[in-house]
């Protein structure tokens, strides 16, 4: 059920939008199913986006893994299409692919999201990922307060979260250290692997802010063999969680407030009435 197509991840980031989603954040895939760094692909579904939802924020994962990709995320970069992007400070094993980053694609990825008037997003997989980030990002002062942390725990490799009592515990290290290191950083726990819709639901009672969807995930639960249908299934599921708790959505103005990003430059203007 993952959206492929640029029609496909369109209809996907609008069933989304129609039931109260405020920012998208997509990948671009070719005709196998790949994730690519395509700019022409990426401006196909932003484009469109942007002019039906003007008031929506859109962030994308540029995740180059050779010269030729690297060449093509630094062209992306420049269209000012997207208005925050991921940096994995990561080295490690999900499935059976090497995801690897080193210091030096970490620091230039980082550096030329900057140089293109973007928000770095810190994404981490485990708790060494967390001093990687401490290292090159943040005692370096290459980025700036606030910082943004994405959580991405419980994929195949990563952080294990097998079990409810694990996820509490793994997600309170992650969180606790992150406070250590910043205490008024931006925290968002991503849905990731089985345990996402469990991990969604603690970090909405520890007052986190949460990003659900079929990214990195494909089932609804922890414990049963229950396949997504859809990307807004997910999103209405927490949705209708975090309401039940108190919580509410964001609104894109005080997601990009809260992160210290500045709108897209491709944001259209919005006609007064």
């Amino acid at each position: 059920a993952i959206p492929v197509s640029a029609e496909e991840i369109i209809a996907s980031a609008e069933e989304c939008i129609r039931e109260g989603a405020n920012i998208i954040h997509l990948h671009v895939r070719d005709e196998s199913g790949y994730n690519v760094l395509e700019t022409e692909r990426f401006r196909a579904v932003i484009d469109i986006l942007r002019e039906r939802h003007p008031h929506v924020a859109i962030d994308g994962c540029l995740v180059a893994v050779n010269d030729e990709e690297s060449s093509a995320m630094k062209d992306m970069l420049k269209t000012g299409l997207l208005d925050a992007v991921p940096i994995n400070t990561t080295a490690i094993l999900i499935g059976d692919n090497m995801f690897l980053k080193s210091p030096h694609a970490i620091i230039e990825k980082t550096r030329l999201t900057l140089e293109a008037g973007l928000k770095p997003q810190i994404a981490v997989y485990s708790d060494g990922d967390i001093d990687n980030a401490r290292r090159f990002l943040i005692d370096s002062g290459l980025v700036e307060p606030p910082f943004f942390w994405l959580i991405l725990p419980a994929l195949p490799g990563c952080s294990p979260m097998y079990s409810p009592q694990s996820m509490i515990s793994g997600l309170t290290r992650y969180v606790s250290t992150i406070r250590e290191i910043a205490p008024d950083s931006v925290i968002s726990v991503c849905a990731a692997g089985r345990a996402s819709t469990y991990l969604a639901t603690l970090a909405l009672l520890m007052g986190l802010n949460v990003r659900v969807g079929m990214e990195d995930t494909v089932y609804t639960w922890p414990h049963k063999d229950e396949l997504l249908p859809s990307n807004a299934h997910h999103f209405k599921l927490i949705r209708d969680i975090a309401s039940s708790l108190g919580r509410e959505l964001m609104t894109a103005d005080e997601y990009l407030e809260s992160i210290g990003a500045q709108r897209s430059s491709s944001v259209p203007p919005v006609a007064a009435e």
